[in-house]
């Protein structure tokens, strides 16, 4: 019971958290809307450039490719998201179908893995498995939702769309320690890495006391900034073998 009670505190903090930057961002959505009229729904990113689509951004529709280029590229004029945009995409990142899929197969490898083997095995080890991969999802993408609304950063991964396979993977798994600031340019990303590393901790307290270790908190960071890599990487790449399975 007292892990459980852990678990669910934890959901009600984020809870919290979520609703108290969504009702700082409706606060401020009414006059950053009257700039951007055309809004970003997407979990994958959208098109940022003056609403004009070219061949590597097919549009501002839910689940398209993510845009090329990134912000402050040459040739390259990116409209910010609103605040009440940035909460719809934290919405799509945290309880959309990627994360509830990427939660699913996570499990399923800690599962096989017989990760915290005092969960057991079976529905009810498995069970215990997914809630704790979804929970730590949703503490992270909380945490990151405060942290790109109070400091003005764009949440979304923008492709870099070209220059050879070794230099845009290279891209991608660099873009977890980089922010992209809504005002154009970037920054070091602490505030990618301050949720990585506090959901790490967080996710280990409903744990058995024997996980509550500063080398475990360290090891489960660098795996889930393993995890953003990578998934960067697909999101780069992704587009493209699509096509391809197109044609």
């Amino acid at each position: 019971m007292h892990k459980t009670g852990r678990v669910l505190m934890t959901l009600a903090v984020g809870c919290l958290l979520s609703s108290f930057y969504y009702t700082c961002a409706a606060a401020t959505s009414s006059s950053e809307n009257s700039k951007n009229d055309n809004p970003c729904l997407s979990g994958n990113g959208c098109l940022p450039y003056n609403g004009t689509p070219s061949a590597n951004m097919p549009g501002q529709t839910i689940n398209q490719d993510p845009p090329a280029l990134p912000p402050g590229a040459a040739g390259s004029n990116p409209v910010p998201l609103s605040a009440n945009q940035k909460f719809h995409y934290y919405l799509g990142s945290a309880y959309g179908s990627k994360s509830f899929a990427f939660s699913l197969m996570g499990s399923g490898i800690n599962q096989a893995r017989d990760a915290v083997p005092e969960w057991g095995q079976g529905v009810e080890g498995y069970s215990k498995r997914f809630a704790s991969v979804f929970t730590e999802k949703i503490v992270q993408e909380s945490a990151y939702f405060g942290f790109v609304t109070l400091f003005h950063e764009d949440p979304r991964y923008y492709r870099l769309g070209q220059s050879g396979i070794a230099h845009r993977s290279l891209y991608a798994a660099e873009q977890v320690f980089i922010a992209h600031k809504d005002s154009g340019g970037t920054r070091f990303g602490y505030t990618n890495l301050i949720p990585a590393f506090g959901s790490s901790c967080i996710s280990r307290q409903w744990r058995p006391d024997s996980y509550h270790n500063w080398g475990d908190y360290l090891t489960n960071f660098a795996i889930l900034l393993g995890i953003d890599a990578a998934k960067n990487v697909l999101n780069e790449f992704w587009p493209d073998v699509r096509r391809m399975l197109h044609h």
